[in-house]
């Protein structure tokens, strides 16, 4: 998420100077609950300390309203698609989804 977030930031940095309009907040879409509690909750947790910077940094890059997190079931991640081997009742619609946007 983190990784993602990060270039999501850069291509939206690109964006701003190329055409001189703000992409912000990126829309981002997790289905695990408990990175979106801690992405979106200010709450330090002592057991979370092995946790590295850069995940830290996505909680402040939410705080600061450069990234809008939204907790999504598992059934409707499309990045699912990419990275997942998927059962095909799972895979069609997701697929069928995606490139229905295209």
């Amino acid at each position: 998420m983190t990784q993602g977030a990060h270039d999501a930031l850069f291509v939206a940095r690109l964006t701003e100077e190329l055409l001189q309009k703000s992409p912000y907040p990126i829309q981002a879409f997790e289905d695990n609950a408990a990175t979106y509690t801690q992405c979106t909750s200010s709450v330090a947790q002592g057991r979370l300390r092995y946790i590295e910077i850069m995940f830290f940094k996505l909680q402040e890059w939410v705080e600061q309203n450069f990234i809008n997190m939204k907790l999504i079931p598992s059934d409707q991640q499309e990045a699912d698609f990419l990275t997942k081997p998927l059962a095909a009742p799972q895979f069609i619609p997701i697929r069928n989804k995606i490139l229905s946007k295209a």
